[in-house]
């Protein structure tokens, strides 16, 4: 081979292995690019995500404050607030809770709203209400606690008069006020129908009934359980089950006991009757937190207790009617007690209703047995034969229909302003009269 011909191959040698280096570097630049493109289009890929997941969170969080504002949250108010260190024990019940506002508007003002109880903000309510009763002393105070850690309230209230009492044996002047009787006054004790007396569950009404007892400070203090069953009261608003009448204590079969029969007196264990009644006693007197409390109440102050009250409404709903009542002891016999003294409130009470110009309505003045049937374990029963109290009553409330009738006149509103405003002030002023003698005031 000539040297011109080496030479000539040598440089397409050359010129070959050039273009392959050269072809290599493409594939290699091809294959950065297309990874580089691949990486760009993750980060956006991440950045999208991101960007809808943000959405979607933010999207939660409208729902979550609507769900809020609808009070259909699971979590306490203070919790959902941030104002508390620790998150508190949340039980069954609290997925029942409402969620109200704790602080409403002054009862006295123009644009006040009346809302519902809430058994988990009764305190805030309460204080609400209490703060704008005249010329009262108000305490509330926690004597109990039930089994789904709820607080049973007692309003203590006295009359605030402003001024020193004169001492007349000493001549001189005493700081501490002149001691008066007391009227005990349980509420909810027995929550069927409860919902449908606003005066017993909406804090307006509450407060127009409350105003009726204080009008009588003068005469007496008043020991005021506002509601003894909450957990009862919040079971009942939140399955709207109209039958139900006991707390939700657990029992062998069913739960709950029925706490207006719980008390000790004539109080027998009937095997007959089962845990999933209604009338259920319990295993033994006095079982339960809610009957516990109002008993302590009367062993402390049984001996300054005149009078004691258990207001409740007498029927599971407004369609059944039967009329408002004022009951008094026994339930456990046909033999009534003392009936003279109440024969002559009868006639007080009958006689203050015809005056009101009802013509065909009229208050029933009857005894346990007579209105129920036989009834063992009650707590009138219990105040008059173990503690002796002089007038142990029974004020059952008709419930009626909220949406009026055809007058569109509200049947509650005038039940309370018109029948048992005038029935508590008779009552009232009666017993005065009766522990008093000729002693008017």
């Amino acid at each position: 081979m000539l040297l011109k011909d080496k030479f000539v191959l040598i440089v397409l040698c050359l010129i070959e292995l050039e273009m392959n280096q050269c072809t290599g570097q493409t594939a290699k630049n091809i294959k950065f690019r297309k990874q580089e493109e691949l990486r760009a289009n993750s980060e956006k890929m991440k950045k999208l995500i991101i960007k809808n997941d943000k959405m979607s969170a933010r999207q939660n969080l409208i729902k979550l404050k609507d769900k809020k504002q609808q009070g259909t949250t699971q979590y306490p108010n203070a919790l959902r607030q941030g104002n508390l260190k620790h998150i508190p024990r949340v039980t069954k019940m609290d997925m029942f809770q409402d969620y109200s506002d704790p602080t409403p508007p002054s009862a006295f003002a123009d644009n006040y709203i009346s809302r519902t109880f809430s058994s988990y903000n009764l305190k805030q309510q309460l204080t609400s209400i209490a703060q704008e009763i005249p010329n009262a002393n108000i305490t509330i105070e926690v004597i109990g606690r039930t089994l789904e850690y709820q607080d049973i309230l007692m309003l203590r209230i006295s009359e605030n008069t402003g001024h020193r009492y004169f001492r007349a044996d000493d001549q001189k002047y005493a700081e501490e006020l002149p001691e008066k009787k007391i009227i005990f006054i349980v509420h909810g004790l027995k929550v069927m129908g409860m919902r449908d007396i606003p005066c017993l569950s909406t804090t307006g009404s509450f407060r127009v009934l409350l105003s009726y007892y204080t009008s009588h400070l003068d005469k007496f203090n008043i020991f005021l359980i506002p509601m003894a069953n909450p957990d009862g009261y919040t079971y009942i608003r939140s399955t709207y089950n109209e039958f139900w009448d006991k707390n939700v204590a657990p029992q062998s079969d069913c739960p709950g006991v029925a706490l207006d029969r719980n008390f000790d007196v004539a109080w027998s264990p009937n095997r007959t009757i089962s845990s999933c009644s209604q009338e259920y006693p319990g295993e033994v007197p006095f079982s339960e937190a809610e009957t516990r409390a109002v008993r302590d109440i009367f062993h402390k102050y049984g001996h300054k207790i005149v009078a004691f009250f258990n207001v409740h409404a007498g029927s599971y709903h407004s369609s059944v009617f039967r009329g408002d009542a004022v009951l008094y002891p026994k339930g456990y016999s046909d033999t009534a007690i003392d009936d003279d003294k109440y024969i002559d409130l009868k006639g007080e009470i009958d006689e203050v209703i015809r005056n009101a110009s009802f013509q065909v309505y009229s208050v029933t003045v009857d005894t346990l047995y007579n209105w129920y049937g036989l009834v063992k374990g009650s707590s009138v029963d219990y105040a008059s034969t173990v503690y002796g109290i002089p007038y142990s009553m029974e004020l059952v409330m008709q419930g009626y229909d909220e949406e009026g009738n055809y007058y569109d006149e509200d049947y509650s509103y005038l039940a309370l302003n018109e029948v048992w405003s005038k029935v508590i002030d008779v009552i009232m002023s009666y017993i005065w009269k009766s522990i008093h003698g000729n002693d008017t005031k």
